[in-house]
């Protein structure tokens, strides 16, 4: 995006999420939505990769579905875990994002 951040939802699950309410308001706040659940998770790496992604904010978690594995190739410089109350115990998930109270201050 000319002047500012540009953001891509990348749809991993199929469409487990489809119609859902919190999913509309993903899509509501992101440039585009790309589905990319028929791929590998090598495949989707490398898509990410070859658009220089700056910054993956890793929506899923510690599922049976989940592509956690396509973290541990680093597709992006930082990899940022979001609603989860800790990291996700992945050395290539070097973030997470964090409010007051899942993460306090006087604990942090």
């Amino acid at each position: 995006a000319p002047g500012g951040v540009e953001v891509i939802c990348l749809s991993v699950d199929g469409e487990a999420h489809q119609g859902s309410e919190w999913r509309q308001e993903v899509q509501e706040g992101v440039s585009q939505m790309v589905e990319l659940g028929a791929m590998h998770s090598e495949a989707i790496a490398e898509w990410i990769n070859k658009r220089r992604v700056n910054i993956v904010v890793f929506l899923d978690g510690h599922n049976r579905a989940s592509r956690l594995s396509l973290l541990s190739m680093a597709p992006a410089p930082v990899q940022v875990a979001y609603r989860f109350c800790s990291t996700l115990g992945a050395d290539s998930v070097s973030h997470f994002l964090a409010d007051r109270v899942v993460a306090p201050p006087e604990l942090q």
